[in-house]
C-alpha cells in the first residue's frame, strides 16, 4: 500500500461520549491485487461505483466526489463522528447521503453513506453495511455472501487483476506527473478472425 494513504489503525476510548468511527483507504489496484480484500464495481443509486468491502470500517463511507454523480440529498448526521487517520489526523464529519442503493444481481441493499475523502475508491461498505445485510465475505475466492431470505443468497464476486495493464486513471496520473506515454497497437497476424 502506498504510504501517503490515510489508514485507520486503533481508535482510542471515546471521550466526551463522542462517537467515532474507523476507516482506511486504498487504491483499487492494490485492492484488486490483495487475495485478502474484496472490491469492485457495483451500482449504486444506478451509477456504476469502485466498491471496497471492509470488515474494518466500523461505517460505510461515500466518495465527496462521487455524491456528485449521485444526486442523493445529503442530511446532518444526529451526532458527530470523529475518524481517527494513521497519523493521528482526527477528522469530524457530521453529514450522511441517506437510503443510497447498492444494486447486487438485481438486489437491492440499502445503507446510509458518510460523505469522506476516500482515494480511488467511490464507496466503501463497512460492518454496519456488512452486518444488517448478514454478509459472510470468502477473501479466498473475493465473495461477499449475502442473506436476503431464509432460502436466498446473493453472492457479490470482487474482481480480480488479470492482466497487467495501466487503468485510466494510473494513465492519467503518470501524464499529469509529466511522464512520456507511449500508445502501442498490437495485431496478432497469425490469428485468423
Amino acid at each position: 500500500m502506498a504510504a501517503n494513504i490515510p489508514r485507520v489503525l486503533a481508535l482510542p476510548p471515546p471521550q466526551q461520549n463522542q462517537p467515532r468511527a474507523m476507516n482506511f483507504n486504498m487504491s483499487m489496484k492494490e485492492d484488486v491485487q490483495n487475495p485478502n480484500m474484496v472490491a469492485g464495481t457495483l451500482l449504486v443509486n444506478s451509477v456504476d461505483a469502485k466498491v471496497f468491502i471492509n470488515s474494518g470500517a466500523t461505517r460505510s463511507f461515500i466518495s465527496e466526489e462521487f455524491i456528485h454523480k449521485l444526486y442523493c440529498q445529503i442530511q446532518r448526521l444526529d451526532e458527530t463522528l470523529i475518524i481517527k487517520l494513521v497519523n493521528d489526523d482526527q477528522i469530524v464529519v457530521d453529514r450522511v447521503c441517506p437510503r443510497c442503493d447498492i444494486e447486487i444481481a438485481e438486489h437491492y441493499f440499502s445503507d446510509d453513506l458518510i460523505p469522506f475523502k476516500l482515494g480511488e475508491f467511490d464507496v466503501i461498505l463497512g460492518i454496519d453495511w456488512l452486518a444488517g445485510n448478514k454478509a459472510q465475505i470468502n477473501c479466498a475466492n473475493k465473495k461477499v455472501n449475502l442473506r436476503i431470505e431464509e432460502s436466498t443468497t446473493v453472492i457479490f464476486k470482487g474482481e480480480k487483476q488479470k492482466q497487467r495493464f495501466l487503468t485510466m486513471m494510473q494513465t492519467k496520473r503518470f501524464l499529469r506527473k509529466g511522464c512520456k506515454i507511449y500508445l502501442a497497437f498490437v495485431l496478432d497476424m497469425e490469428k485468423k478472425v
